[in-house]
């Protein structure tokens, strides 16, 4: 045994050792019943404890019989012990179970008879007391035990179920334990399992303030139940996450116990005949969780796998192949297990998942494997769990895991773009060219082309593969006298149809759809063009045409480009502040067909000048739009920080703007103008233009500070003004005012009194916003009184 182990057991019996004597450490059993003859039954009551009960079991036993109606006493019977012994133990064969974690069990028999009574019976039993280590119950050192059973009418002829096995002395904690606590019947009867609170009785608590070992005689029902400790309860029973739980039509008992230590449970099966509970057994159950140190669950990891996986998640679409690598590692030979619903005889359509049991020693592999078909998509994920178990000491451990495979259906292939036909009359052919629009290819199974002629119904001439990106039509017959007309769908793998493409038709594809330049924008120094967003500009020509907006100008070739990727071209690195440009273009596209000249569009130049408190503006007029423009708004902002902002909104016929409400608290002011057209929904922009306020300063030569509320406070005025500081000196050269406050003028006073009239010297010391440059400003003023 390892030392771990043993030290955890040695641990157990200490705490065993320290309680009572008398008959402290019971721990549960059952009545149950078998019928004979007549109204003559064979009762046997089942008695459990721990192996470190000292105390002899009972010679004999009290038992009472009641009335089920009316709980009155039918009978009393002394029960002889018949036989006692050690219980099997259930867990590990490789364990030999110290004192500390076993069980002793004695069996006690007698036959009574019972007359006819359509209210049935019950028997019970009481006992105190329960061991004092048991954590989940509140003073279990002074709460006994009722065992309890129920008789139907002994008209009925029945005979209880009986435990298939007796109940386990121990699990490992943070484990996963499971135990079966079913039950058959000899008469085939219905039955249902739950768990429930273990019964008090009226022997101690929590009925009475002592105990006593046995009852006078016996008590009727109905009996107090145990009292659950704090953070225990009957949907509780180990104060875990997830809790106990007991199927209640297979008895298993499931449970991962988190604290060391002992627990008291109560199991009861109500048997049904014909829907009507007729009788039930009670099983009153102590067990103990140990610290298992001698063994660890074994680990379970998935490699290799060929589809998208997200922890226990994987995801394929239908027609793809999902395979991985199990690997189960463990210091302990193991047995690796499987189950799910997707293999053979789970209800799908073929072809199933290939997957198999595997043994062996620290190390044992299964590969999986599913190749998927289009029936098998769907919205719900399908399951497939692993179980590996080894055979370690003290007990044996497992991991489970399940895994979640989605199979998502193929998806839709969208609307291929076509771009044009390219008609050759002499071979009597048309070719298409087109673009794959979809992202993900590996689901296109083929494109579709779909013919009508000169209005007939569309029906399918043939289909190409995902590598060709054209089709032609080698039977066009007549194309300068039939209208052929073309559309394109894309089908996935799984034979799905998405999709159609705009259909275009032979007889008008030499009548291209010219460009519309719709807006211009200076962005730097680069023309910014927008213009039409067509599916097929990047697999055209551009042929463009370039002047600058001045008479005597006219155009000339500029730029021919391979495609255009989106629904804008810049000609950078112009003189934008300087010269206003122009353009038109002419679009080839990939059938060689070539559109008229697209309308012309020309940029706006700004241009300004500065002047004492004003700025003049003028700008080139826009006239690109259909319908003019709506409006010119004209932005503002400080140069040296600040965001733009509206400063007028002009009517289409100005072209110039005096700005004479400038803010002096900057000297360099950005300007841009902005061309809109309200039915358009369109604006074309200008270059920006920067200009200057140089700083100023303006000193009165005289003030009278007579309180007469004209002239009395000497202010400079200022503007465009970055720093400042004004001080005033006596002719004896003290300063008699100072300040770094635009708006702070002198009253005439010194250290709190008027000063003398006569005349005073400033120095006015700034800098402005331009270059951030020193200058100063020296004078006399007179105050005069």
């Amino acid at each position: 045994m390892p030392l771990k182990f043993r030290y955890a057991i040695f641990s157990l019996m200490l705490i065993m050792l320290g309680q009572e004597a008398m008959s402290k450490h019971i721990a549960g059993g059952d009545f149950t019943y078998r019928r004979l003859t007549g109204n003559q039954f064979e009762i046997t009551l089942k008695l459990f404890r721990d192996c470190a009960d000292f105390v002899p079991f009972d010679n004999t036993i009290l038992i009472g019989v009641f009335n089920k109606g009316t709980n009155a006493l039918v009978g009393s019977y002394t029960v002889a012990l018949k036989d006692s012994g050690g219980l099997t133990l259930t867990g590990s064969s490789c364990l030999t179970p110290p004192q500390g974690v076993c069980m002793d069990k004695c069996t006690y028999v007698d036959t009574i008879t019972l007359a006819n009574n359509p209210s049935g019976y019950y028997i019970s039993w009481e006992r105190c007391c329960r061991n004092n280590a048991t954590l989940n119950l509140n003073r279990p050192g002074d709460t006994g035990i009722a065992y309890y059973m129920e008789i139907p009418d002994p008209a009925i002829i029945d005979n209880s179920p009986f435990f298939s096995t007796d109940p386990f002395p121990f699990m490992c904690v943070g484990q996963d334990f499971s135990f079966d606590f079913s039950a058959t019947d000899p008469d085939g009867d219905v039955l249902a399992y739950t768990l429930e609170t273990p019964l008090a009785g009226d022997l101690g608590y929590p009925v009475k303030t002592s105990t006593s070992p046995v009852w006078a005689a016996p008590s009727p029902g109905p009996y107090a139940s145990a009292q659950w400790a704090p953070g225990y309860s009957l949907s509780n029973i180990t104060g875990t996450s997830p809790p106990m739980t007991l199927n209640s039509n297979t008895g298993l008992m499931q449970v991962k116990a988190s604290l060391q230590g002992y627990y008291a449970m109560a199991v009861v099966v109500r048997e049904y005949r014909g829907g009507v509970l007729i009788g039930l057994i009670r099983r009153e159950i102590e067990f103990t969780v140990i610290n298992c140190l001698g063994n660890t669950a074994p680990q379970i990891t998935y490699e290799n796998s060929t589809a998208s996986v997200n922890g226990l998640t994987f995801t394929v679409y239908e027609k793809d192949t999902l395979c991985f690598t199990i690997k189960a590692t463990d210091s302990d030979s193991m047995t690796l297990t499987y189950t799910g619903d997707i293999f053979s005889g789970s209800g799908i359509t073929p072809p199933f998942a290939t997957t198999s049991t595997a043994s062996g020693n620290g190390t044992v592999t299964s590969s999986f494997c599913w190749y998927t078909t289009c029936n098998h998509g769907r919205t719900q994920p399908y399951h497939v769990t692993y179980k590996v178990e080894d055979n370690g000491c003290p007990t044996h451990f497992s991991s489970t895991d399940s895994l979640l495979i989605y199979v998502l259906p193929q998806p839709s292939i969208p609307p291929p773009v076509l771009y044009c036909l390219a008609v050759d009359t002499l071979n009597s052919s048309i070719k298409l060219n087109f673009r794959d629009t979809f992202d993900m290819p590996r689901f296109i199974d083929r494109f579709e082309i779909f013919r009508s002629v000169n209005g007939s119904n569309f029906t399918s001439v043939g289909s190409v593969d995902t590598t060709k990106k054209s089709f032609t039509d080698n039977s066009a017959i007549n194309s300068t006298v039939n209208n052929y007309c073309y559309y394109i769908r894309g089908v996935n793998r799984c034979g799905e149809y998405g999709s159609s493409s705009d259909t275009i038709c032979s007889d008008n594809q030499l009548n291209v759809e010219p460009l519309t330049l719709y807006s211009s924008h200076i962005s730097g120094s680069s023309i910014v063009i927008q213009l039409t967003n067509a599916a097929d500009n990047i697999n055209s020509v551009f042929y463009i045409e370039k002047k600058q907006n001045e008479n005597g100008f006219s155009y000339e070739p500029y730029l021919t480009l391979n495609g255009i990727n989106g629904d804008s071209l810049e000609d950078m690195n112009q003189p934008v502040a300087e010269k206003s440009f122009c353009y038109r273009i002419t679009k080839q596209n990939f059938c060689n067909n070539i559109s008229p000249v697209s309308n012309e569009l020309c940029s706006i130049l700004l241009t300004g000048t500065s002047i004492p408190l004003q700025h003049k503006l003028q700008w080139t007029p826009y006239t690109e739009w259909a319908g003019g423009v709506s409006s010119y708004v004209l932005y503002r902002k400080n140069h040296n920080g600040g965001t733009y902002a509206a400063i007028a909104t002009l009517p289409p016929t100005d072209f110039e703007f005096t700005d004479d409400n400038i803010p002096q608290d900057d000297g360099v002011f950005d300007y841009y103008v902005a061309a809109n057209s309200d039915s358009l929904g369109l604006t074309s922009t200008s270059n920006e233009v920067s200009l200057i306020q140089p700083a100023t300063v303006y000193s009165p030569n005289a003030f009278t500070p007579n309180n007469d509320g004209l002239n009395d406070t000497w202010l400079p005025l200022s503007g465009f003004i970055k720093t400042y500081n004004l001080k005033i000196f006596n002719r004896w050269g003290n300063i008699v005012f100072e300040t770094s406050g635009t708006q702070d003028g002198w009253d005439g006073r010194y250290q709190g009194d008027k000063a003398p009239q006569g005349v005073y010297f400033y120095v006015i010391t700034y800098r402005n916003y331009v270059d951030n440059q020193t200058a100063y400003k020296r004078g006399t003023v007179t105050l005069i009184r």
